[in-house]
């Protein structure tokens, strides 16, 4: 079950997952203010990226999840979209979001009791539609875990 809270997602304790691109930018959006708040986030999202050569390898992390704590805070940076927009296209990736999720539910139970929370993850600028990645979380990620969607 995915319980709905207004507010802002960056003031969540526990695991806060939201979506990136494999171009190393962090402009608008969530990771934007994530980024904002906790630059350590983007300063190693951003090595991630250079670590596997760049924006022209993206398809060698694409579906992949690198975590970064930040006190009792963890973020997972979910690589959901190779490139990014504010165009109405659809950047993100179903599948890579299966990939991510996936990811999340091996690793979230070394977090004990830690709440898994998230934005409308991909929908936005990324052109996912939200009942199709709710199924994704839903079916990846046990009700074992508290799971919140954090809305403005």
């Amino acid at each position: 079950m995915i319980t709905t809270i207004k507010g802002d997602l960056v003031t969540a304790k526990g695991i806060i997952l939201h979506g990136v691109n494999c171009q190393g930018v962090m402009g608008s959006g969530v990771a934007k203010a994530i980024r904002d708040k906790w630059p350590q986030v983007y300063k190693e999202y951003a090595d991630v990226v250079r670590e596997y050569g760049g924006p022209s390898y993206a398809n060698e992390y694409l579906g992949e999840v690198h975590w970064v704590e930040i006190g009792d805070v963890w973020v997972a940076n979910c690589f959901t979209q190779e490139f990014y927009g504010k165009d109405g296209h659809r950047y993100a990736s179903y599948d890579a979001m299966d990939r991510c999720m996936e990811e999340v539910a091996r690793v979230a139970p070394q977090f004990p009791h830690a709440p898994i929370n998230f934005p409308l993850i991909g929908c936005h600028l990324g052109g996912l539609q939200w009942p199709i990645v709710r199924e994704i979380i839903e079916f990846r990620i046990p009700d074992t875990f508290t799971k919140n969607l954090w809305v403005l």
